[in-house]
């Protein structure tokens, strides 16, 4: 192997770990702060706790809204996932295997919302909802996130769905199999890395989505558990290390769901990479 080859290895490897760093540098804040004393936090931002408390955690615990706040955020991301899933599916289905006249235009216009930012739609969704009296409902948030997340998926979702083998379906049509019936049992199936992929990132979105909440779910008792943090930072907007206890509470869920996913979320990727090409 040349000097240069060695070169230009050791240098990936070190931008990799710089980026890895700086990645998992706020983590680290929010682990060790949420395990000091505010006297800890003042003297050493940065460094370990020490004496380590978990007396912070029992505060945010004990607050009377926490596992409201938590339900709430667990019902409408299983909700917005589940439901955006079963619409882009179907969509993605449509335009991969299923051939009709302004397919490809209305695919690309679909995919074009995906550039749409929800701050830019958000007052006019706010209205609306007003209009329609379905501002501190849960079904006034759903909508509204499946309406954002439908575009990524139905986009990912065709490509993946393109290119799984025209012989399998053909085989299903010979069968018997309808175009429902060739979805629910072959091309579902074989689409799990892709569909677990795109619930895997979809519900990392939900969960710590801030704005839409923030604006469609007013009441305490509809609030999402973000949307609860930013109330309790407040409340306790000299107190870091209890606002870094509940960041930390709020973290561990969608690690689980990571590390579950995270196989299939490779191999989602992958497969689109491989598809790319």
């Amino acid at each position: 192997m040349s000097f240069s080859r060695i070169a230009g290895s050791l240098m990936r490897h070190a931008v990799m770990l710089a980026l890895s760093i700086v990645a998992l540098l706020p983590l680290y804040f929010m682990a060790v702060n949420a395990l000091k004393t505010e006297v800890g936090y003042a003297g050493s931002p940065l460094g370990l706790p020490d004496p380590a408390t978990i007396e912070n955690f029992a505060r945010v615990l004990g607050q009377s809204s926490i596992a409201r706040w938590i339900f709430n955020s667990g019902v409408l991301t299983i909700s917005s996932v589940g439901l955006a899933l079963l619409v882009s599916s179907l969509a993605a289905y449509a335009f991969a295997r299923i051939p009709f006249p302004g397919a490809d235009v209305l695919f690309r216009m679909v995919s074009a919302l995906m550039a749409v930012p929800v701050i830019a739609v958000i007052i006019p969704l706010f209205v609306f909802m007003v209009s329609v009296r379905l501002v501190n409902t849960f079904p006034a948030a759903i909508l509204v996130y499946v309406g954002f997340l439908i575009p990524y998926k139905v986009f990912f979702l065709t490509a993946f769905f393109r290119q799984l083998p025209a012989s399998i379906l053909e085989a299903a049509i010979l069968d018997g199999c309808g175009h429902l019936a060739s979805l629910r049992r072959v091309v579902l199936p074989l689409s799990a890395p892709a569909l677990i992929t795109m619930a895997v990132v979809s519900i990392i979105w939900v969960w710590n989505e801030l704005l839409i909440a923030l604006i469609l779910l007013q009441s305490d008792s509809s609030r999402t558990l973000m949307v609860g943090l930013t109330v309790f930072q407040d409340e306790f907007r000299v107190n870091v290390p209890v606002t870094m206890a509940g960041l930390v509470i709020s973290v561990i869920p969608i690690l689980f769901v990571y590390v579950f996913g995270i196989r299939y979320f490779v191999a989602g990727l992958l497969g689109g990479a491989l598809h790319g090409e």
